[in-house]
């Protein structure tokens, strides 16, 4: 019912099958670790308190440049506005589904993590969004589909390049592109 923040220094340890419901535009920022560890079967889950739930209900898993070692696998997040959100920091996201956000991922500045066997499908926006520069991240064997306007996003304004790696991945269905490079000298999609 309020902003949750995990301080540096702090471990938050959440258990497989927990439901974890935020009941307003909050967001869990992390400045420490995040140890979110489900099982197949009985996943972690991230979404709203609403009846009916939407996109944009709650804000997002925030990770900051100082929230190293944190982990996200089998988890779920849902109805959020940027899902699974990385500042400067390499947080792996494996094996998750990332549903009904407005983005699933959204890569800030200097981020480059492992996202891997994941279902990533009906955001608002786009399943994974790299913005700002220094993003290299390994976007592996992900079913990225039916999101309303982009699959990937690799948005390039600055002097520090991107290199993402995208292997494996099954991408289709959006309304505008499934991938689409926007860079300082023109679009590529």
């Amino acid at each position: 019912q309020s902003n949750v923040s995990v301080a540096s220094g702090i471990i938050l340890t959440i258990q497989p099958g927990v439901q974890v419901k935020f009941d307003g535009n909050y967001q869990l920022k992390v400045d420490g670790t995040l140890n979110a560890q489900g099982t197949a079967g009985n996943e972690i889950v991230f979404t709203s308190n609403k009846t009916t739930p939407a996109a944009l209900d709650w804000q997002n898993i925030y990770f900051t440049s100082t929230s190293g070692g944190s982990v996200m696998k089998y988890v779920k997040v849902e109805y959020s506005n940027y899902g699974i959100y990385e500042d400067g920091v390499s947080i792996p996201v494996e094996n998750s589904v990332l549903q009904r956000n407005v983005y699933g991922v959204y890569l800030a500045s200097n981020s480059s993590p492992l996202i891997k066997n994941n279902q990533i499908l009906l955001n608002t926006n786009s399943g994974i969004w790299l913005s700002g520069t220094g993003n290299s991240p390994v976007i592996q064997n992900n079913d990225i589909y039916n999101n309303n306007y982009y699959g990937i996003v690799v948005y390039e304004n600055a002097t520090t390049p991107s290199n993402p790696v995208i292997t494996n991945n099954s991408i289709y269905g959006h309304g505008y592109e499934n991938l689409w490079v926007k860079c300082t000298s023109g679009d590529m999609s």
